[in-house]
């Protein structure tokens, strides 16, 4: 959130024949908060010292974990690893206009702004900097380019393009756009916007439902295996680097440290997972999320133009990875072979060659083609969640992982930032359905199986 500031001077001004003081102020407003400076992982010194101070850190948290300490002990780990982010690892640079510009330059620079007075000091810095500047350009910029083949190598087309263009930063400014409410009347100030996206995010994700999670078999739900360290290794690199932080402020690269070292930091960790899966008491950052709004065209001015994500922490995504791995071997068996979409080697693209395929036979054979194309309006956002756990139950899925499932979507939160920051003054905004936004890895679940798949004809309230 933007940070309002004071900028006040004196002047002396003449009134009434005397002299007085006025004080004149200005109103400047601040940039978004900083970044994690996470670069500085990159050199192995640095990375070695913050790991071992996790380590250090972590150690003092008591384990095993037990059940009714399970949010106490969520919050030290949290407070301990954000500590060592802010001391250890620090902020990106403001003032710095140029992605290869290190803090040593930045001090270069504050020394030969000092010394403006004394021409042969600040000649001598300038030369310096100057000298600095050359040899880290040469640096990023061959680093870059090494990406770039190495993406290359891989086939991997996406990145170089993605690559491609934040090397020749031609990135997409956003455009503030104007917004609209249902009767197409312009809506004018920050507050009614976001007035008005509070309306339209919980009339998307509203569910008539109970205000109770559907109950839970507890005979079953003793059987369900406990969570290994191998599996939240596996969960921790399968995430992606790079990525914005939730709520806890704990960036996913730290856990790739926790992950690399395998030893006691790792042992809390999934001490925690275990006690949280078994009790299923889910701590109060991980049941809130941020939405964020995308352009999906330009010159949007409805709502429904923009698509939504959500910023949510990186440790509840590692756990429900587990949780995801675990459910999606079990629809394995029960996926039929025109399934397109939520499997592996099975995307859009093999369905859009299969149907060229096909209809190039049936011309070949001048057979008549009949293709009927169905889009539901937000599939994903208004699926019924009740009837949607009774049909995972059938499908025989732990009745310990449906009970975390549930109080996930039971008891989430989120709130809504738009306009450079700004948040709704109500900023818990209950969101019922928050599926495709909150839960991403679960999208693979609701489409992976064939039962699944009943739930966007027998339980959606879309129409096409």
């Amino acid at each position: 959130m933007y940070r309002i500031q004071y900028n006040c001077t004196e002047t002396a001004v003449l009134k009434f024949g005397r002299l007085e003081k006025l004080l004149l102020c200005s109103t400047l407003q601040d940039g978004p908060p900083p970044t994690q400076y996470i670069a500085l992982l990159n050199n192995p010194e640095k990375k070695k010292e913050i790991s071992s101070k996790i380590e250090n850190e972590l150690e003092m948290v008591e384990v095993p974990v037990r059940e009714e300490d399970v949010e106490k002990t969520w919050n030290d780990l949290k407070t301990r690893i954000t500590n060592i982010q802010e001391k250890d690892i620090g902020f990106t640079a403001t003032n710095k206009k140029q992605e290869w510009i290190t803090q040593e330059i930045l001090d270069l620079m504050d020394d030969r702004r000092k010394q403006k007075a004394n021409p042969i000091e600040y000649k001598r810095l300038n030369g310096i900097i100057r000298k600095k500047c050359r040899e880290e350009k040469e640096i990023w910029m061959s680093t870059k380019c090494q990406e770039i083949e190495q993406l290359q190598a891989k086939y991997d087309t996406f990145n170089v393009h993605k690559k491609v263009k934040e090397f020749t930063h031609r990135h997409r400014k956003h455009q503030e756009t104007i917004l609209r409410n249902d009767n197409n009347e312009i809506i004018l100030g920050v507050k009614a916007k976001l007035v008005r996206w509070k309306e339209y995010i919980e009339t998307l994700f509203n569910d008539d439902r109970p205000c109770s999670p559907p109950p839970i078999d507890h005979i079953l739900n003793e059987k369900a295996p406990a969570i290994t360290k191998d599996e939240v290794v596996h969960a921790i690199k399968a995430q992606k680097s790079g990525k914005a932080t939730g709520p806890d402020k704990i960036n996913v690269e730290i856990l790739k440290l926790i992950a690399d070292n395998e030893s006691r930091s790792l042992d809390l960790v999934t001490a925690l997972f275990n006690k949280l899966y078994i009790s299923s008491k889910i701590p109060s950052d991980w049941l809130k999320s941020t939405f964020v709004t995308l352009l999906k065209k330009p010159n949007a001015s409805q709502c429904d133009d923009y698509r939504m994500i959500s910023l949510m922490s990186h440790v509840l995504k590692t756990f429900l990875r587990i949780i995801h791995t675990r459910i999606y071997k079990k629809f394995e068996n029960q996926m039929d072979n025109t399934q397109f979409g939520f499997r592996n080697g099975l995307g859009t693209r093999e369905a859009l060659f299969s149907l060229n395929v096909m209809t190039q036979r049936c011309r070949d054979m001048n057979v008549n083609v009949f293709a009927c194309f169905i889009d539901y309006r937000k599939a994903f956002d208004c699926v019924n969640h009740q009837k949607m756990i009774k049909i995972l139950r059938t499908t025989g899925v732990d009745e310990q992982d449906l009970r975390f499932i549930s109080e996930l979507y039971w008891h989430q939160t989120a709130r809504d930032e738009n306009y450079n920051g700004h948040y709704h003054k109500h900023s818990d905004l209950i969101a019922s359905r928050i599926i495709k936004h909150n839960y991403p890895s679960f999208e693979k679940i609701r489409g992976s199986s064939q039962r699944v798949e009943k739930v966007h004809q027998q339980c959606s309230s879309s129409h096409p």
